[in-house]
């Protein structure tokens, strides 16, 4: 079974909680933001710019160059280039949120603005900076309780936006750093789960941020 010449990815679900916890979801916070640096080194951030290269995963396109920027409180850019193997680049692909507003651009310079469902869930990404978790961004966060995300004990929160997203984080029971995210999405061909894996933690004035995120929805 071929998903554009490899493997198709296996469905994605949140793994199932396998413990309770004695910890409540205000103390796991306060916990990682200790991790991160602290809430000065995290206020202090006011704008971020990433460099790398992303791998689609698709046989027909190579590794290729992404930028991406985000400013507090709710502003961010995304731009991927799509690259072929012979060395071409066939145009990039920009997503976006400039505080108001949510859109993509296509690489044959399309634009489409996003409305319902895909604005909100556009707007509660704005939000999440520096994938740092803001409890005054929520409505409600839950310790649920222990799960393995990735191999790895963590403590699973739900945490649900107050345009009524859920989302499933999951923290690391060993040193407090966010391992990742279960959240669904809305595409064109329906609502999917994603999981976004994070690591790779290194120190930025002061403030750990992931160097390292993986992406997938199936």
């Amino acid at each position: 079974d071929q998903w554009f010449g490899r493997p198709k990815p296996e469905p994605l679900s949140p793994p199932p909680v396998i413990a309770s916890s004695t910890l409540p979801a205000a103390e796991i916070l306060q916990r990682a933001l200790e991790a991160r640096g602290g809430e000065k080194a995290a206020t202090q951030v006011r704008s971020i710019h990433l460099k790398g290269t992303v791998d689609l995963n698709l046989a027909f396109l190579s590794p290729s160059p992404m930028d991406f920027f985000a400013m507090r409180p709710n502003r961010y850019r995304s731009v991927v280039g799509i690259n072929v193997p012979d060395g071409a680049n066939l145009g990039q692909f920009v997503q976006g949120f400039d505080g108001k507003s949510g859109c993509n651009s296509d690489s044959d310079g399309s634009c489409q603005i996003l409305k319902d469902q895909q604005y909100e869930e556009r707007r509660d990404r704005a939000e999440f900076f520096g994938w740092y978790d803001e409890p005054g961004n929520y409505e409600t966060v839950e310790c649920l309780g222990e799960a393995k995300f990735d191999g790895k004990s963590c403590y699973d929160l739900r945490v649900v936006t107050k345009t009524h997203q859920e989302y499933f984080h999951y923290y690391d029971a060993t040193n407090f750093l966010l391992a990742g995210v279960f959240v669904r999405a809305t595409t064109q061909n329906g609502t999917k789960w994603e999981k976004v894996t994070l690591g790779d933690y290194r120190a930025f004035d002061g403030f750990l941020l992931p160097t390292r995120i993986v992406s997938q929805r199936a």
